[in-house]
């Protein structure tokens, strides 16, 4: 044995420590993905639901009904490829929660401009990861 074997046995340990520690946080996120996948499933399903019974207004009936014929989706809805007059309606109204969700975020004064600014980003990116998760995500009629 030389010198250098204890000091290699224990890099190779750190690694297998590093390894063992890398593999845990991927499985933990997996996991994690996992359930935000399924949650997120169940709050759609709950919005289709309420969409088709018409508990989030008529034109949300609508589009839901066009959505489950086939004639649109929601990410079309969402990013304004759907020029119906009902997707228009509630992208109008969409925006304009929007703005008000900005003026209440700026004007509120417990909170500070940092709050706020995170707040709205926040909030951008959830709209960001809807979008973008409903843009990948096939259809029922579509899975493979």
């Amino acid at each position: 044995m030389t010198a250098r074997d204890p000091e290699i046995a224990s890099l190779l340990a750190d690694i297998r420590s590093a390894t063992a520690d890398a593999r845990r946080v991927t499985a933990e996120t997996q996991r994690d993905r996992q359930a935000f996948a399924r949650e997120q499933a169940e709050t759609d399903r709950a919005r289709e639901r309420a969409a088709r019974n018409g508990d989030l207004g008529p034109d949300w009936q609508v589009v839901q009904r066009r959505i489950d014929s086939g004639q649109t989706t929601l990410a079309a809805v969402l990013d304004g490829r759907d020029a119906s007059p009902e997707a228009a309606a509630l992208m109008d109204r969409a925006a304009h929660r929007l703005v008000e969700t900005s003026v209440q975020l700026r004007t509120d004064p417990s909170r500070s401009h940092t709050e706020q600014l995170a707040e709205l980003e926040r909030t951008v990116e959830q709209m960001r990861a809807t979008l973008e998760r409903l843009t990948t995500r096939p259809r029922p009629d579509q899975t493979p």
